[in-house]
């Protein structure tokens, strides 16, 4: 035991900042839980909005009331229905959790028997529960226990990381080609950027690209918009300010009419009661441009009126000089008839000068798109990439002081050494324990959250085309500040800030004072561990921050029917920019420490645990994907996993070397290179596959002919496909359009190719002739037989497209916003309705209403219950929401090949 009173401070204090931080975050994380298991029952907007807020195919069945009934349904849920409901980005995710689950189970039923005997007994007795931790070692012989379960470690990570990628890279590809997914303009879409001026045309750009299979569809050139979305956003911006201000006569109005008891409805209708000008809302004009004063007031609702309709005006003009008066970008999509020809394109060597026709990408979504980034040459990305760098560097650097500072706090009695007014501290271990193991963790987390904003400002800096490719830039940045101020600023403050004093007497002892404190920093990611498995979990799960701005908006912040269903009709989502690197640093941690402080081990385990039960029951309850990559941060996850690895190899290295312990880190440093060659076997075999569709298993239509009952394609690989059979076509006669789209997507392209098959060309052209015959014939009974019928620009090859499919600008045509209003009893809304309309301005009373209840007053106003249901749920006309439905997760996994 402790010999003096310092060493017995010293123990107190390591001792009584892990019990600290382990009542406290034990405290608060039930708190949190029990306020989960309460408040659940009564709010499911923010508790299980994917109950009801989603389409049916994809909602989760509703959960017992009953305290953690929720539990077992939530764990049972299989992988297929994961996929079904979640989407494969989440569910990826889920298996790097339940991976790290798995793993650390495992590390600590191995590690803790073995190794806190070898560093407890008969050796050092270090203060606290330092005694735990590798520098409580004496005897270096004793090390060889460490090394045999270092390599055991790491030899299961490399196990699991490549079991894992096997996995993943299957559920890819069978992602990518499952047939939904497959057809859609989404997978056979190519962007490529820094396009040369002699080819930036649809014919020079169709003769490239036309060498492919199934070749060229489309050829979407980029326009330069000018200040046509600023002139959107600002038509956007009037039309709130507009409803706002019809509410506002809406509710005065109702209530005027309800106290007075003038009439009913239809007396308004024959302007039997007219609305007083005092209900009218007023608004200056004229005055100063920031503080309302001077100017005169005028009437709010006729001048927003005056302003939309000149605003509708000016942008329909822009959108019809669009296309004949905008310069080029030297951006374009292309769009394949064939899956596999954007892929195949994306790999090759299209122009023989460098940095042309470059970069290019593949699985695009016009929802996913940077618009203003497409202008960006190569050589223009290259200097802002080297900007971004400069700065991300600079951003972990300068952070490194203030997490330095916070980490300084976790050793307050070496602290109190260098500033001798902190020394009263020490006279009190409990408040020492508090301030160690509580406040440093919290204020760290703080910092933490900081940063992910900036980085995200600089990868969209850099002219990154697309949303989810500034996230996976933005997961690197974070990971690689984390590693450095989180990992290694944080281990490295702790172990000077302990050894600081003895170094000032006595220099020469920095290496061995290093070895024996550096352990030590341990107990700091213990606390940060504990606090990010128990109150982080618990916290994530009651949604504290939703549950309160839910409430404040929904009673008191919003008012318009747009505004209210914005709070109550779309789903919170994940960023896994910033979720990703959270999890895989303290994979990181749990690696790094697995020998050095076993104690670590089962709070990583615990944390893995907890965060698969709790973001198992997020997905599938709570958040919504808006855009879905397949998967795509995973492998970046498992790169991040290797470095983790590395870090740990060095570090036991350089334990070894200062414990005199030169076989064990010989050994070590062979271990390193054997890790460096699986990490590089494992880029070759699998970096290829994540990204890229392999052309052996593109299922692509190849051959096609005619039975009795509609077409049937053969693949390239022999398989027969689906027949497309005119019988089975429901049409929709008040909606004819949406019919043909179906039929457009459902009946295979014919593709004129080189066969080796007997296929004769006269019988090529026949069925060509035949399957055009058929197509004919379901255009004419739609009434769909020319292109007059169909909106012109949304006309590609005599095919609709929907919005989602649409690769223009969106301000090019961006209608005007439905000016949405609540329906009331006397019918003044539905008044203003109709003069909206004799303006030309969209408008609707649908799906919400002035409800009064019992009292007479002025109301409030509600939603409709239908205003969550079908495609066209939200404001009339609009399809708002975040969610981008489809089933192209049907069936694409094997329960068997997971975990």
């Amino acid at each position: 035991m402790s010999n003096t009173a310092e060493e017995q401070i010293n123990s107190d204090s390591s001792t009584s900042t892990f019990v600290s931080a382990l009542i406290f975050n034990s405290a608060i994380g039930a708190g949190y839980l029990a306020a989960f298991e309460l408040m659940r029952r009564f709010n499911l907007k923010v508790y299980q909005p994917r109950t009801y807020l989603v389409p049916e195919i994809h909602r989760s069945p509703p959960l017992s009331p009953v305290p953690f009934g929720w539990v077992l349904p939530v764990l049972r849920t299989d992988d297929v229905t994961i996929i079904k409901r979640a989407g494969l980005d989440a569910f990826v995710f889920l298996k790097f959790l339940r991976m790290g689950a798995i793993i650390f189970t495992g590390f600590t039923l191995i590690g803790l028997p073995i190794l806190f005997p070898i560093n407890v007994i008969n050796q050092l007795d270090s203060p606290g529960i330092n005694q735990l931790t590798i520098g409580n070692i004496r005897d270096a012989p004793r090390l060889w226990a460490h090394l045999l379960l270092a390599i055991l470690f790491i030899a299961v990570i490399v196990y699991f990381t490549f079991r894992e990628m096997r996995q993943y890279v299957t559920l890819r590809h069978t992602y990518l080609t499952n047939e939904p997914h497959r057809d859609s303009v989404t997978a056979r879409t190519l962007l490529v950027c820094s396009i040369p001026p002699e080819l930036n045309s649809e014919h020079a750009l169709q003769q490239v690209f036309s060498k492919f299979p199934g070749g060229v569809e489309k050829v979407w050139l980029i326009r330069n918009p000018k200040d046509l979305p600023k002139d959107v956003a600002e038509r956007a911006k009037f039309v709130k300010k507009l409803e706002a201000a019809e509410l506002k006569l809406i509710l005065a109005s109702t209530q005027h009419f309800a106290t007075a008891n003038l009439g009913k409805p239809e007396d308004l209708e024959k302007n039997e009661i007219n609305l007083p000008e005092h209900l009218r809302p007023k608004q200056r004009e004229g005055g100063l441009p920031v503080i309302p004063i001077g100017g005169s007031k005028v009437d709010a609702i006729e001048s927003l009126r005056n302003t939309l309709v000149e605003l509708n005006a000016t942008i329909d003009n822009k959108q019809k000089a669009y296309y004949e008066t905008s310069t080029l970008y030297a951006s374009a999509f292309i769009q394949f008839r064939q899956q596999v020809a954007s892929h195949m394109a994306a790999q090759s060597l299209i122009h023989h000068q460098s940095l042309r026709i470059a970069p290019r990408y593949i699985e695009i979504a016009p929802r996913d798109i940077i618009w203003d980034n497409l202008k960006a040459g190569s050589y223009e990305r290259m200097i802002k990439k080297f900007w971004s760098i400069a700065a991300t560097s600079a951003i972990t650097l300068l952070w490194a002081f203030p997490v330095a500072f916070v980490a300084s706090i976790a050793s307050i009695d070496a602290l109190s050494s260098i500033l001798p007014f902190l020394k009263f501290i020490n006279n009190f271990p409990v408040l020492v324990g508090v301030i160690q193991g509580i406040l440093p963790t919290i204020f760290l987390a703080i910092l933490l959250a900081l940063v992910p904003i900036a980085f995200r400002l600089l990868s969209t800096f850099e002219g990154i085309p697309r949303k989810t490719s500034v996230t996976l830039s933005v997961m690197h940045k974070y990971f690689f500040f984390l590693v450095v101020n989180f990992l290694l600023v944080t281990t490295l403050a702790g172990g000077i800030f302990k050894t600081l004093p003895a170094l000032v007497n006595d220099p020469t002892s920095a290496v061995f004072l290093l070895a024996s404190k550096l352990p030590a920093a341990s107990t700091f990611f213990i606390s940060y561990v504990l606090l990010a498995a128990l109150t982080g979990s618990a916290s994530e799960l009651f949604q504290l921050v939703p549950l309160v701005m839910n409430y404040l908006f929904s009673n008191f912040l919003v008012s318009t029917p747009r505004d209210i269903w914005n709070v109550l009709g779309t789903l919170g989502t994940v960023d896994f920019a910033v979720l990703f690197p959270q999890h895989s640093i303290i994979f990181g941690i749990g690696i790094l420490y697995s020998c050095v402080a076993p104690l670590i081990l089962p709070f990583v385990a615990i944390f893995f645990v907890l965060r698969y039960i709790v973001y198992l029951h997020q997905f599938l309850y709570v958040y919504n994907i808006e855009i879905e990559t397949g998967g795509l941060a995973f492998p970046r996850a498992i790169k991040h996993i290797y470095t983790g690895v590395f870090i740990f190899e060095l570090t036991m290295i350089g334990l070894f070397s200062l414990k005199s312990a030169v076989p064990q880190a010989v050994i070590m440093i062979i271990v390193l290179f054997i890790t460096v060659g699986a990490l590089s076997v494992h880029n070759k075999i699998y970096k290829p596959l994540t990204k890229y569709l392999p052309i052996d298993i593109a299922v692509e239509t190849k051959i096609t002919t005619i039975n009795g009952r509609g077409i049937k394609h053969t693949t390239e690989n022999g398989h027969e496909g689906g027949a497309f059979d005119i019988s089975e076509i429901e049409i929709d006669a008040e909606d004819p359009e949406s019919t043909q789209r179906v039929i457009s997507r459902s009946a295979p392209e014919v593709v004129e190719t080189t066969q080796e098959t007997t296929t004769t060309q006269e019988t090529t052209t026949t069925q060509e002739t035949t399957t055009h015959k058929i197509a004919h014939k379901i255009k004419s009974a739609l009434g769909l037989g020319s292109a007059k019928h169909k909106p012109d620009h949304l006309i590609v090859d005599d095919h609709l497209l929907d919005e989602q499919e649409h690769f223009d600008h969106p301000a090019a045509r961006a209608s005007q916003p439905t000016v949405w209003l609540p329906e009331d009893e006397f019918g003044v809304a539905r008044a203003q309705v109709a003069e909206l309309l004799a303006l030309g301005m969209k408008s609707s009373v649908e799906n919400a209403k002035v409800d009064r209840g019992k009292e007479e007053t002025k109301g409030k106003v509600v939603l409709l219950p239908e205003v969550y249901e079908g495609s066209d749920k939200g404001v009339p006309g609009e399809n708002w929401g975040n969610e981008v439905w489809s089933s192209q997760y049907a069936d694409i996994i094997d329960t068997n090949d997971m975990i």
